[in-house]
């Protein structure tokens, strides 16, 4: 095992050797914290050696550009080339542009230029500081082909990128998957108005109205927008009222170069027909249309041609006609290119017709429908846009992604028509295509959507189990026979129906059902813990229950129960346990005139410990009155003191009570005891002196 560890670490030296000395490296660093200082705020990837990148101090403090290099990794390698920064002192909020050697930049000057910063839009660049990576554009070790990273027109490839002003810091993740659009504007190819200063702010206001026939989506960007000028907005989701479609916009939102307001475009619904459902513009061969026919009749779908316009031609350079095939109401027929992938092909209809092979359209090809009458209706793309080009938009040949809008396009992606289509668009006469406003994109060579369609008159069934076991929606068309579902469940009630009739196919507007329950009996016990007995309480689950009166105990004050009584019956009823708390009272003590004794405060029951007698000069203490109890009593007390007047009897010493109303009396039977006495002796002295 030691021999092992030993061989690998030479083996790992040696690596480490090789590619210290070697003109291209494979290996990077990533750190934690790449830290605030430096990042990439500007990406120029233009026609010919229109390249550049822009790097902008974002500290507070000077930085020094001696330890710093921009690596170019190429085609999704893991080894680089490299461009060292110059000695050069990089001032705070100041930015240092790194350009090709041949790059024209409409007169501005770099402050560094060389021939190896030559990148593509496949290709990676990092900023590095020593061997800690700062920041990247792309993900190193993958080749995202010839339209870069990104979407839309947020893409590196053929576009200048400016870092949003929110971005504060770079990002060294030089391995994990990168998208543009989450950090970077486009402002175009060849725009070079922006490089030498970092942050910019929009200076450019574009709102979308939805009007009085619709409404945008909450979910969706805002509809009111700030953009750098020669930016491109990303449309809002819009959501037509039921009698209406959303077609299109009033004006054009691509490279906005002025504020201005644009306006959604709706149509009245008409007789519904068929319409393109999916579309799939996939890799290779792997190109398919679904077809949907949302009426209440079976069609023949003889008759029918799919004409496809290839690269902005005005002609069809390609016409499928459709065979014999019975397309059933709220239904769909598939159509596959003949060589694509099996995965894919298992979704077609299989029908077998010669013209599968001119299924070959791309993402910036017009794909119409056209009925046996000759009348189109339905268009994906518009007519005579992107004629000589691979796109229709100003993205050049090596990006073909078509229309677009943000994240949706007709290249490279599956879309999905929206519930809310009924009918086919015909484009031809729409300020703009706009595939965001009647599709939902999903990734390129997604097939599992295919084979069915929800459209409206779709409806909902929904179900309010009221704390009941959950039942799954139902969604259908209008007018379709449905079953109803099991009963719901709930412990400790009883199912008594739906709060309205169940329906025997789905209604003609959305509908939610309500349980309705009655609680089972159950029972809540209660113990008093030492106060007076309380009736349990026996009701229905859910019932409101009617708190009981507080039971009472001597001494103590009720404090509620635990746990805390429930507003209605819980399911098994439940234990309830009276909380008390025990009252303290005070004794105090009247002394009489003696000396002063504290009152005693003690909780009720408890012992007590008498307290040390009171002194009164000439008296003796005799106790209390009332006596002093032994424990703590329900209540309040006052006792006062007994004195034992000190007299002399016969010579000696003797006790007379001397406080209160009983020291009165005995004191005046003493006095008048003795002028008895005083009477008799002077009575007895005159018979005396008479003798």
């Amino acid at each position: 095992m030691f021999l092992k560890k030993r061989s690998l670490a030479i083996l790992l030296y040696i690596a480490l050797s090789v590619s210290l000395f070697a003109g291209l490296s494979s290996g990077h660093e990533v750190s934690a914290d790449a830290g605030p200082d430096l990042f990439f705020s500007e990406y120029v990837e233009g026609s010919e050696n229109n390249k550049a990148v822009e790097i902008f101090n974002a500290s507070a403090d000077p930085v020094e550009l001696d330890d710093y290099e921009v690596r170019i990794y190429s085609n999704g390698q893991t080894s680089f080339r490299k461009v060292s920064l110059s000695s050069y002192t990089l001032l705070a909020g100041q930015t240092y542009v790194l350009a090709h050697k041949e790059a024209h930049l409409d007169g501005f000057t770099p402050n560094q230029v060389h021939t190896f910063l030559s990148h593509n839009g496949n290709d990676a660049v990092v900023l590095y500081k020593g061997e800690v990576a700062i920041d990247r554009i792309g993900r190193v070790g993958e080749d995202p082909g010839d339209g870069g990273w990104g979407h839309g027109d947020v893409r590196t490839t053929d576009q200048t990128l400016i870092r949003k002003s929110q971005v504060t810091r770079g990002d060294n993740r030089t391995e994990d998957p990168f998208d543009a659009t989450e950090e970077w504007i486009s402002v175009g190819k060849d725009n070079f108005e922006y490089l030498g200063s970092h942050p910019h702010e929009p200076t450019i206001e574009v709102a979308f109205m939805a009007g009085s026939k619709g409404s945008f989506n909450e979910a969706g960007p805002a509809g009111s927008q700030p953009l750098l000028e020669n930016q491109s907005t990303v449309t809002p989701t819009l959501v037509p009222d039921e009698a209406y479609l959303a077609v299109s916009w009033d004006k054009d939102f691509h490279r906005m170069q002025a504020s201005q307001t644009i306006e959604a475009i709706y149509r009245d619904r008409t007789n519904p027909g068929l319409f393109f459902s999916k579309y799939v513009e996939g890799s290779g061969n792997n190109k398919a249309l679904e077809i949907y026919n949302p009426t209440d009749q079976t069609i023949d779908l003889n008759g029918y041609k799919i004409e496809i316009y290839y690269d902005g031609e005005t002609d069809a350079g390609d016409t499928i006609t459709l065979p014999h095939y019975s397309l059933e109401r709220r239904d769909v027929f598939v159509i596959t290119h003949d060589k694509a992938e099996v995965d894919l092909k298992e979704y077609d209809s299989n029908i077998e017709f010669s013209d599968r092979t001119k299924l070959k359209f791309n993402g910036n090809d017009l794909v119409v429908l056209v009925d046996p009458d000759g009348k189109v209706i339905d268009m994906i793309g518009k007519k005579g846009e992107g004629a000589g080009e691979k796109t229709t938009s100003s993205f050049t040949a090596e990006m073909i992604v078509g229309w677009y809008s943000g994240k949706v396009q007709t290249g490279n992606r599956t879309l999905v028509r929206k519930p809310w289509v009924t009918e086919g668009l015909d484009t031809r006469n729409l300020a703009v295509f706009d595939p965001s406003l009647q599709w939902e994109v999903h990734p390129q060579d997604t097939f599992d959507v295919l084979g069915s369609h929800v459209c409206y008159p779709t409806r909902t069934l929904s179900f309010d189990c009221g704390g009941g076991e959950p039942i799954p929606s139902i969604e259908k068309n209008y007018g379709t026979p449905i079953d109803e579902p099991a009963a719901p469940k709930r412990t400790g009630y009883e199912f008594l129906g739906w709060d309205q009739e169940f329906p025997e196919a789905m209604p003609t507007a959305n509908l939610t059902l309500t349980a309705n329950w009655r609680g089972l009996p159950y029972t809540m016990d209660f113990d008093s813990a030492g106060g007076t007995e309380v009736a349990p309480i026996t009701l229905g689950a859910g019932t409101l229950v009617q708190p009981p009166d507080d039971p009472v105990r001597t001494g103590h004050r009720f404090l509620g129960w635990e746990p805390a009584l429930p507003e209605t019956m819980p399911v098994d009823g439940g234990s309830y346990t009276a909380l008390w708390e025990v009252n303290h009272y005070t004794i105090t003590f009247d002394s009489q005139g003696g000396s002063p004794v504290a009152p005693i405060i003690q909780a009720y029951g408890s012992p007590i410990d008498p307290p040390a007698d009171p002194v009164r000069e000439g008296y003796d203490f005799l106790g209390w009155e009332p006596g002093l109890p032994d424990r703590m009593p329900d209540g309040d007390l006052t006792v006062k003191a007994l004195w034992g007047l000190q007299v002399l009897v016969d010579g000696g010493e003797d006790k007379v009570p001397a406080t209160g109303e009983g020291s009165m009396n005995l004191l005046a039977l003493v006095f008048m005891g003795l002028a008895l006495g005083l009477a008799l002796v002077i009575a007895r002295r005159s018979r005396v002196g008479r003798a």
